[in-house]
């Protein structure tokens, strides 16, 4: 037996995937309802958004123009809405820098 398929007998990929990311979709969930309550924080949170989504959007990206697989409809719809987050972040953020 291969070490990756001992590590998949142990946790599958599917699982794996997953594991955490709720705790950290609460967490910055929870980071920008605060950034959105307190003006002096606002900042922060277009920047958290800009970088954060826009990474996770750019990587998306990256891995649709790579795959030998058909993408499926949950991710054109993540890649066109995180897509769209970064956008309004960034416009934001020039609006606010005036």
């Amino acid at each position: 037996m291969a070490a990756d398929e001992e590590a998949e007998c142990i946790l599958p990929r599917s699982v794996g995937a997953t594991v955490g990311s709720d705790g950290f979709q609460t967490g910055f969930g929870l980071f920008c309802l605060l950034c959105a309550r307190r003006s002096d924080y606002a900042a922060a949170g277009l920047w958290a958004l800009l970088l954060g989504i826009g990474l996770l959007a750019a990587g998306r990206s990256y891995h649709a123009l790579l795959a030998t697989d058909p993408l499926t409809v949950y991710s054109y719809g993540a890649i066109a809405f995180e897509s769209l987050v970064t956008v309004l972040a960034a416009v934001a953020l020039l609006k606010r820098a005036g």
